[in-house]
Formats: structure tokens, sequence, C-alpha cells
């Protein structure tokens, strides 16, 4: 659901036109990004448009600098300074691919493309944003992965949230996972659900949120904020994995679902996610905060 591209830094500033057409092409709702790779891939792109006019040189820079959030990751990929950056990029892809390398040269290794190869119609920039998958924790984690390795904060969201059932569970284990591969760190781990008078009180859902504390790692803790949606005119109904550069909606819910059961899952596109972020932020949410219980992991 999101792809990561290699794109040559001299490709990306060989021209203002060229630098612009790239950029736009790319964001985290649009399932496409680019790599930073290297770490420092920003500076060798400023570099290469050093040779520029000094009017395009600079919105370049200020067009990098102002949408790079959203539209470059890291993904930890070696980087030998030794090797020029197409033969760099091949090495990677051949240990982990990325779903196309974009430069200006491409004679020495078959599927390189020139950034006039690339159309939003045609691989591989055409891409689904939605797709069905079968609702066990090991799909919806696997799914929703790429968008966690980038992130800091994961937020997820199902108003019917039950901590005591397995099939909820389930979920929160695997997505930790996902979200902890490769040393990977979560600074701000929240579930948002609904709380209010037909839901359990407080000492009642606060033990059961107790369930969690086995599925934790020791340096990971779980805020777990419960939202009453009676006195609004928002309803709280759909379930989201928010973070904060994106977010993913998934139909059918946080939990798993019985045997061959599928749901519907979908990048956000921005703007929506921005207003989805906002429901779930004190002080900003247009629910009424209930209470929140931290939970901590029971490893030694």
């Amino acid at each position: 659901m999101i792809h990561e591209f290699a794109i040559e830094p001299e490709a990306m500033a060989s021209s203002w036109e060229t630098f612009r057409y790239l950029i736009e092409k790319f964001d985290i709702h649009k399932g496409r990004v680019i790599a930073r790779f290297p770490k420092k891939w920003e500076r060798m792109v400023y570099s290469a448009a050093g040779k520029l006019k000094p009017v395009a040189r600079k919105r370049i820079e200020e067009k990098l600098r102002r949408s790079g959030k959203r539209k470059l990751i890291s993904t930890g990929r070696i980087y030998d300074t030794q090797t020029n950056w197409l033969e760099n990029a091949f090495q990677s892809h051949q240990q982990k691919p990325f779903r196309s390398i974009v430069a200006l040269e491409n004679s020495a290794h078959d599927g390189v493309l020139h950034p006039d190869d690339l159309d939003d119609e045609l691989p591989p920039l055409a891409i689904k944003r939605e797709q069905r998958i079968p609702r066990t924790a090991t799909d919806i984690a696997k799914t929703v992965a790429p968008l966690l390795g980038v992130s800091k904060t994961l937020l997820l969201v199902d108003g019917h949230f039950r901590p005591q059932r397995p099939k909820y569970q389930a979920v929160v284990k695997a997505i930790i996972n996902a979200a902890t591969q490769d040393n990977h760190t979560i600074v701000r781990f929240e579930y948002h659900c609904l709380g209010g008078a037909k839901k359990p009180p407080t000492s009642e859902f606060h033990r059961h949120c107790q369930f969690l504390s086995e599925l934790l790692p020791k340096n990971i803790s779980l805020t777990i904020i419960r939202w009453d949606d009676e006195t609004v005119a928002e309803d709280f109904h759909a379930r989201y994995v928010l973070t904060d550069i994106g977010g993913i909606r998934i139909d059918r819910g946080l939990d798993e679902g019985n045997q061959g059961e599928t749901t519907d899952i979908g990048l956000l596109d921005h703007a929506l996610y921005l207003e989805r972020w906002r429901c779930f932020q004190k002080g900003q949410s247009p629910y009424q905060f209930i209470d929140e219980k931290i939970v901590t992991s029971s490893s030694t």
C-alpha cells in the first residue's frame, strides 16, 4: 500500500520542472514515498541544484524543506560512500526491493527508469491505495507496517475496543511488533475508544486494560483514552491507524474476524487525515474526554 522509490539526487534536481513533476508524485497518502537514500539525500539534492539558476535552486530547497516529512522516509538502508549513487541503489534493491529506481542514466542496469518515463496511470506509479485483506492480526499489521516503520506516534482508533478480548489483543500485539521491528522506536502509543453510559464503568474498564501489559515490550507504554460522542453531532464510528505522518482506515475494525472474513483498508487523503488526527487530540477533539489509563509492560 505504501511503496518506497529511490530517486537519484542529480535526477531530482536536474531542473525546476523535473523536480516539481517528481515531488508532486509522492506523498504518504498517495502510497508513494521517496527513500532518504542515503541519509544526506536532501543535501545531495541541494548540491545537485547548485548548477541551476538561483531562483530555481531556492524554489527546490524551500519546497523540499516544506514537504519532506510526508514525502521522504528513512528505512536504514546501507550506503557505501566509496560507490556512486546508482550502484548503491542497485545493490540495496537486491537486498530489499524498491518499487522503482529513477535516474538520469540507466544503461548499467535493467529496470532503472528515467524521470520522463514515469506515468501516474502505469506501473510503477500506478498503485492501489485501497484494498481488501483478510481480517487477521497478521494481515492487518503487515498492511500498515510500512507506515508504522517511519512514524514516531501511533494512535489506534476503534470505538468498540474491548481490551480483555483476545481478538483485539491479537491485533494490538501484531501492530506493536510491526512498529518496533529493526529497533524502531514509538514515542507515543495510544488507543482511542468510546466510553459513556453504555460502556463499562471506569474501574472495570481499567482492570480490563491490564490484560494488555503482557503484550507490550518493556520500553513501550500504551495510553488508552476513552471519549463520549453522545453530546456532539460527530459520530465516533470509523476505525483508523493514525500516525504523525499519515493515516489508514480499516473498515471492519481493529480486531480479528471469523475464519475467511475480510475487511477493506485504505490510505486517508491528507486533508481527511488532518481532520481525524485532530479528533483525538485533547483540546481539539469534538468528543468529550472521559478518562485514560496508562498500561506498562509486565516484562522485567
